[in-house]
């Protein structure tokens, strides 16, 4: 499960990101390299990941947490920065399962708590009636992979 995940299981949220950094950043890095100095991956653990360019084709109708939303929400602000399942994400899926079930709202909009970039939660209902997606790569294969990579200091190795 994850952040903004239904916990009825009648919806399902897609992820994105502003930048491919931020998006290996979520996605694989996480907390891995928290107090070590040298950054690595295997590649293999790249290689079942894929990318893909996401559109917007409507204004997405977005729950902005990236700065006070917490606040004038009155709810957790853990909703919008906490780092896992132990640390206010059961927070974070009351808040989605609700904004889901009682309004017709699109999702949340919420910064990377990894490097600050903008991020995306958007609820299934909204992604086929307004979202269209690019051609899918092997995240290996991505374009500016390795500049993502050198923007987190991190190195591949085999």
């Amino acid at each position: 499960m994850a952040r903004f995940s239904s916990l009825k299981g009648n919806f399902n949220t897609l992820y994105a990101a502003a930048s491919l950094a931020a998006a290996v950043a979520e996605t694989i890095i996480r907390d891995r390299f928290e107090g070590v100095t040298v950054r690595r991956l295997f590649t293999s653990e790249l290689a079942g990941s894929c990318v893909a360019p996401l559109t917007a084709t409507a204004l997405l109708d977005l729950v902005d947490l990236r700065t006070d939303g917490c606040f004038q929400l009155g709810v957790s602000t853990d909703i919008a920065s906490a780092r896992g399942e132990d640390d206010g994400w059961a927070a974070s899926r009351e808040l989605a399962q609700y904004i889901h079930d009682h309004t017709a709202l699109d999702g949340f909009l919420y910064r990377s708590r990894l490097t600050g970039a903008n991020c995306v939660a958007v609820f299934d209902r909204a992604v086929a009636s307004k979202m269209t997606a690019g051609t899918a790569r092997a995240l290996p294969a991505a374009r500016r992979l390795a500049d993502a990579l050198a923007a987190l200091s991190v190195e591949v190795i085999l």
